[in-house]
């Protein structure tokens, strides 16, 4: 028997009139490298703090030997003023990868940012003894030797760090703590006018500091904001900058970034 043509439309029209079954509006989970970029780039990129955080803490939950998202967090702990947690990640961004020179020379560099100098010493000469050409390393033990009132140690460092040809910062630095400003600024003139590293440009801050030319040193600092340097929330830890932390332009800048502050 023939289907009548009126039951056919209304079969047709019933049909057509039915919802769709809605889609899973969940967003599909990321892979641990995925959280892992997403941190990174939140973290020294975009400067979302806490979408950093998340993202990060969520790469180690799936992937407990990822020592760079350990590193990260590292460092991102110290925006919080939560050394235990910092030094916690640090040392196992160093389990997680033991023959990596650069997670020890981190945990150098945070022990240092906290003014433990005894454990910066001992963490960078590790990475030293790990890793011989290891410039950032000798740069930072030369600055705190030279800080802490051993200037012999420190020239000599920062001396070694100077030797390298990506050296420039610490060769200006060596050149103007021993009295040699022509020269220095003749290196500062090549990093102003070449194509710079985040390093470089964030040494030229306290590099025109020592100077004696307090406005250039904050000129850069602003200017380090606007190319968005990646150390840059990391500001207020960095002993270099300390004698700029009363000027208003400095503090300013601070609350520009704002990276968290022990919450």
């Amino acid at each position: 028997m023939k289907t009548p043509l009126i039951l056919l439309l209304t079969l047709a029209l019933v049909i057509g009139c039915r919802e769709a079954p809605e889609k899973d509006s969940t967003p599909p989970e990321l892979t641990a490298p995925e959280y892992a970029k997403l941190g990174r780039d939140k973290l020294y990129v975009a400067w979302e703090f806490d979408a950093a955080r998340e993202a990060l803490l969520k790469a180690v939950e799936m992937n407990p030997e990822d020592a760079l998202s350990h590193a990260n967090l590292a460092w991102y702990w110290m925006l919080e003023d939560k050394r235990e947690a910092s030094m916690r990640h640090i040392e196992l961004a160093k389990k997680a990868a033991p023959e990596d020179p650069l997670w020890v020379q981190w945990h150098g560099w945070i022990c240092y940012f906290y003014d433990d100098f005894e454990c910066a010493e001992k963490y960078l000469k590790e990475a030293i003894e790990m890793q011989p050409r290891q410039r950032d390393a000798y740069f930072t033990l030369g600055r705190m030797y030279y800080r802490i009132g051993r200037e012999a140690e420190g020239l000599e460092y920062m001396e070694q760090a100077a030797r390298d040809s990506t050296g420039r910062p610490a060769r200006a630095m060596y050149l103007v703590l021993t009295g040699r400003e022509a020269e220095a600024r003749e290196i500062i003139r090549q990093i102003e006018s070449a194509e710079t590293t985040s390093l470089e440009t964030m040494v030229l801050v306290p590099l025109y500091n020592m100077l004696g030319e307090r406005e250039k040193a904050l000129d850069w600092l602003e200017a380090n904001y606007e190319r968005r340097q990646p150390l840059l929330p990391w500001l207020r830890y960095m002993p270099i900058n300390r004698p700029l932390h009363d000027e208003p332009r400095f503090q300013a800048m601070v609350e520009k970034i704002g990276a968290p502050s022990g919450k």
